[in-house]
């Protein structure tokens, strides 16, 4: 089930550049309209389908574009997770989720996730160890075990 608060509301701000650069499409009119679209976006196959239209619009998209829709796919987990904030605090990425501050899930976070994962009251805190490469694959199954459909169960946290 989707969380009853909106996609809008889940913020995202990871150490790598995100954009739509001027170099790769240069009309400005035409970058603001697909931030709109981007901004529309509900689920990853429409992700994956407008990666597909960028490449076939506008050639090969540079590593900036593919890092905006990496975020826009960590936002779409954190909401299915009802996750309110991913950032990079202290080296390390965060996880913000009102609902762990309501219940003793230490442990059982803890198990769920990779190791190297820190968990203080409310925060989740994933090692950025092993490059962009390794800490985005990380923070990926990380979002899908913490989401319903994952491995954390929620009946712990709903029993609270």
């Amino acid at each position: 089930a989707q969380p009853d608060w909106g996609l809008a509301l889940v913020s995202v701000e990871l150490p790598l550049e995100a954009a739509l650069p001027a170099g790769y499409i240069a009309d400005r009119e035409m970058r603001m309209r697909l931030y709109r679209r981007l901004a529309e976006l509900d689920n990853e196959r429409a992700v994956d389908e407008m990666l597909a239209e960028l490449n076939d619009r506008f050639g090969p998209a540079p590593a900036a574009v593919h890092n905006l829709l990496f975020q826009l796919r960590v936002k779409l987990r954190a909401h299915r997770a009802r996750i309110e904030t991913v950032g990079c605090e202290r080296k390390m990425i965060s996880l913000c989720c009102p609902r762990w501050e309501k219940a003793d899930m230490r442990d059982e976070l803890l198990a769920a996730l990779p190791s190297g994962t820190r968990v203080t009251r409310g925060k989740v805190w994933l090692s950025t160890d092993g490059g962009p490469q390794v800490w985005k694959r990380r923070l990926l199954r990380s979002l899908d075990v913490l989401s319903d459909n994952g491995a954390l169960s929620t009946s712990h946290v709903l029993s609270h």
